[in-house]
């Protein structure tokens, strides 16, 4: 699901606990009632997946869906809509790397390996939310959108809402 689409899903490490996610540096709140949120009390390690349609800007968003501030590194216009790229303090996961561990037959546990690199998102915005390389723009997480990966093998966790 990380691989379908274009822009493809957001991906990067992050460890669920006491009902949030961590991811870089990003804590955001479980949607009430999510498979993952009760948990053992014990911190959880997974990949952590977004579409850029789940981050929106903050004007526009519902006053609940948790606000992040991020640095646009490239814009890319497409007519009605332009998307937003920018990095967040986590390693960057490579998408094929899911692919493969969620086509892996017999069981073989295969873990997905993260480079160096910053991950780098994308939000899809509207025409009229003006953002230029290089400036700050606040964003709203839609925590429904949020969709979790066991690291080591890439099966789907908790999912609740259809990828």
């Amino acid at each position: 699901a990380a691989f379908i689409g274009s822009p493809s899903m957001n991906l990067a490490p992050a460890v669920i606990r006491a009902g949030e996610v961590q991811i870089g540096q990003w804590t955001v709140p479980l949607p009430s009632g999510h498979p993952l949120a009760a948990g053992d009390g014990a911190d959880r390690s997974v990949i952590a997946g977004l579409r850029p349609t789940d981050l929106t800007s903050a004007s526009g968003a519902p006053d609940h869906w948790p606000r992040v501030e991020v640095q646009a590194f490239a814009v890319e216009e497409l007519g009605a809509e332009r998307l937003v790229w920018f990095r967040i303090e986590a390693p960057r996961v490579d998408a094929e790397a899911v692919k493969e561990a969620m086509d892996t037959a017999g069981g073989d546990q295969v873990g997905l390996f993260a480079d160096d690199v910053r991950a780098e998102f994308a939000a899809r915005l509207t025409e009229r939310d003006i953002v230029e390389p290089g400036t700050h723009v606040e964003l709203a997480i839609d925590p429904a959108g949020l969709h979790f990966f066991d690291s080591n093998g890439g099966q789907v966790l908790g999912s609740e809402r259809p990828m």
